[in-house]
Parts: C-alpha cells; structure tokens; sequence
C-alpha cells in the first residue's frame, strides 16, 4: 500500500475540494501516472466536484433513441499537479458552473438547450461565459469524444494515464486508442476506489453531516414505535426526519425488520409491531453525496436473556474495534479480535465481517471482511493494470468507516450494533455522538 501523510496533505485541497489533491499526487508519482480520467458518474464527482450522479442520470437511448444503454457521458480529468477539468454536455453548463468548487476547466459538448432572443442580456457572469463558449471550438465540441481528446491533450503532459473506464462509451474509448501514439492508458478503475479511501477535509464535513442529521433521526424513529405501528410507517418517520435537514433517503436505506424476519435482509414490510416484538434498525442517509450508515437494536416489551447476551456482545465487540483501530492495522486482525469475544461468550461467529469503508457509496474500500484462506493472503486479489494488492487492507489516517457486525439468526431473529469512525493519526474517534443501547419499549 502506498503510504502518506493525510495531515500534511489535506492542507494543499482547494478549499471546498473533495479530491484529496496531495494524495492523488502521490498515488499518481508512484505509479508513474501523469494524470487520471474518470467515466462513472461516482468518480466524476470525485474529480471534478460536479455531482454528476445527481444531475446526469438520463441514458444514452433517452436523448437519442436507438443509442445504447450508456449513461450520458461526463467525464473528470485530473493532471498531475492538481489541474482538473469536467467534462459534460452543453446543457448542463450553468449546472457546473452555479456549484461550489467545480473544475475551473470545463469542456462541453453539443447544441445550445434554448430558443435565442434575437437581442439577449443576461443577468450573470455564468451566462456571458456560456454565451462566448458557444462560438468557441476549444471549449465546446460536436461530441463528448471530441472534448475528452481535446481536455486530456490540453491538461495531461505524461504518456502514462490511468483510466476509469466503466461508464465509457465504445465511441470515447475508440478516440482515446487514436492517442495510442502519445499516450498509454491503463485501467485504473481500483486505482481511484484506493485513492478516495482517505478523505478530505470537505469530505469529512460532509460526512459529519449526514452522521449528525442521521443521530438525530434515529431516536425520533424509536419514538414512535408502538403496538399497531407498522414498519412502514417507521420508514416514513425516518425519511421525513432526514429530508427535512437537507438529507438524501433512499426507499432501500431504512431496514426494520422486526420479530423473525430480523434474520435476514428483509425492506420494510406491513408488519406492525406488538407486545414482545423485537428488532433491529439499519439506517442510511447521504448529505451531499456522502454516506452514515448506522444501526441498533429494540424490543417492546422485556427482552428476552438471549437477546441481551447477543446485544451485549456486539457492543463489546464494538468498543474493542474502537480500541484496536489505526493506520496500519489490518481488517483480518480485527475480525480475529472479534471472533475471541463470541468465543469467549460460547456464541457463534457471525459470518458478515465486520464492516466497510464509507463515501461516495455506501460500501468502499476498506471492506472489513471475514474472508479467509487464499482470498484473504492473495497479495493481487484487488487488481487493474495500475495496483495489485490484497482485499487485507490496512487502515489508514483519514478513512471513515462503519463498524458493525450485525448478528441475524435464521428463525430466530436479528440483533445490530453499528458506529461510525473516524481514523486519525494514532487511533479512531466516533464521527460524532452516536449513543447506543438496546432500546427497551413500551
């Protein structure tokens, strides 16, 4: 793994800057890349700042029937040095341009979106820009293929380049093989997942957040839990707590599964809770692109003393984490950490690991596996042609994480205990207060 120190870098981030400039840089200088291009809407918001899964979300076929099932095409380039540029379609350029920290270089493609005034005026800056790009071919281009060539030929100076190419087009890829001459690119699509590991600082503002409005909505989802409430219902609760604060919800982000169904990986259903029903919430909310994921457990009603001991183990488990987690440490040894405390307490090991980078997407990388055997020592089992390295991946200053271990019991039921942490220099802090305690009701 690549080693740098996260405090010293994230000093030199452009201020409102997701990408983690400094350690780009480094990732890219010892890899021999002299910049990155990213496809996936994901990535491209990484780079460039634009939130290009928020405001791209049509395919190809949608603008033009007949065309494929690709994404409309955007894409970030980022040179070594910190020169960034998005690229998207014509349309959305005042999209770009309006949102805080976006790429100052920006490439579009197509024709203008609106009728013409035969004598315009405008009221901003923004529009005089988009005005004079209309008759400016270096700025804007028949084709999203077109502009790519144009903005990697303009800002990349090595021959080397590291490519996300997942979302890419048949017809961009085959415009970068026409650079064959000048340029080599190489898939990089792990490359990126290894670099967006460490945070920025606005990525952690972001992060705490979405954590804050998260902890916030919990509580007001237990409050409501009564006889005759159904899950659903519970799920309405916490998106609206959310969603009023600015969060993102998602219909699939709130798990509530109660009694049995506990067990399993179960949406909300029309289940209504009753006397002695017990359960478990996992709760995820975004803000501004950024994940907390979180979780804990209840009952109406007394619990029962299998419930309390699974409960109380999780917690240990847990807090042990807490302890145990800083930079270099590996995902193994705290799964090995873990397994002595369900030992210890004559319980079984539940099979999930024990949990996962958080970002961009919910799940990233680090995963805190359980795997064993050869997929854990199998030193290139993460691989593209820039990075080899093995899914044991150490932790590092700067990445968040949700540390959980959720225990489901197939026709008994399900218990779940979930944080999330920030890394720092010598150990981990909670991102913020997150209370937990098994939420007896009723």
């Amino acid at each position: 793994m690549l080693k740098v120190n996260q405090t010293d870098l994230r000093n030199v981030d452009p201020p409102g800057s997701l990408l983690n400039r400094g350690r780009m840089d480094e990732y890219l200088e010892r890899q021999g890349l002299g910049g990155f291009i990213s496809s996936t809407h994901t990535n491209t918001t990484y780079l460039t700042n634009f939130p290009a899964r928020d405001f791209l979300g049509d395919r190809l076929y949608n603008v033009i029937p007949g065309s494929g099932e690709d994404l409309v095409q955007s894409y970030g380039v980022y040179a070594k040095g910190g020169t960034r540029a998005l690229v998207l379609p014509l349309s959305h350029f005042l999209m770009a341009r309006f949102e805080e920290g976006v790429a100052s270089e920006i490439y579009t493609y197509g024709k203008p979106p609106s009728l013409r005034d035969p004598h315009p005026r405008f009221d901003t800056p923004e529009e005089l820009e988009f005005e004079k790009r209309l008759d400016d071919p270096s700025r804007n281009f028949d084709s999203p293929e077109l502009a790519l060539r144009s903005a990697v030929k303009d800002l990349i100076v090595s021959s080397a380049v590291g490519v996300d190419f997942a979302e890419m087009s048949d017809s961009s890829r085959k415009e970068l093989r026409r650079l064959a001459s000048s340029f080599e690119f190489k898939n990089g699509v792990e490359f990126i997942r290894m670099v967006r590991m460490a945070k920025s600082k606005e990525e952690i503002r972001r992060f705490k957040k979405a954590s804050e409005i998260n902890e916030r909505a919990i509580p007001k989802v237990f409050d409501a839990m009564e006889e005759g409430v159904s899950e659903k219902e519970l799920r309405v609760v916490y998106a609206r707590e959310v969603v009023s604060e600015g969060a993102l919800f998602e219909t699939g982000h709130l798990m509530v599964p109660t009694g049995t169904k506990s067990g399993a990986r179960v949406v909300a259903t029309d289940s209504k809770l009753a006397s002695g029903t017990a359960g478990m919430l996992d709760a995820t909310c975004s803000y501004m692109g950024y994940y907390s994921d979180v979780g804990d457990s209840f009952v109406l009603g007394k619990p029962s003393e299998k419930l309390k001991k699974y409960y109380d183990t999780l917690e240990r488990v847990n807090e042990t984490c807490e302890e145990i987690i800083a930079p270099f440490v590996k995902p193994s040894e705290l799964n090995k950490e873990a397994a002595k405390i369900w030992e210890k307490r004559n319980l079984p090991v539940p099979p999930t690991g024990m949990g996962h980078g958080l970002g961009l997407e919910v799940h990233e990388y680090p995963r805190i596996t359980a795997a064993k055997g050869d997929v854990l020592s199998h030193d290139d089992a993460v691989r593209d042609d820039v990075v080899k390295c093995s899914v044991d991946i150490p932790f590092e200053e700067g990445m968040i994480l949700a540390i959980e271990q959720p225990c489901k019991v197939w026709g008994w039921g399900g218990v779940h205990f979930e944080r999330n942490f920030l890394v720092g220099k010598n150990g981990c802090r909670r991102l913020t207060v997150q209370e937990r305690f098994l939420r007896i009701l009723g």
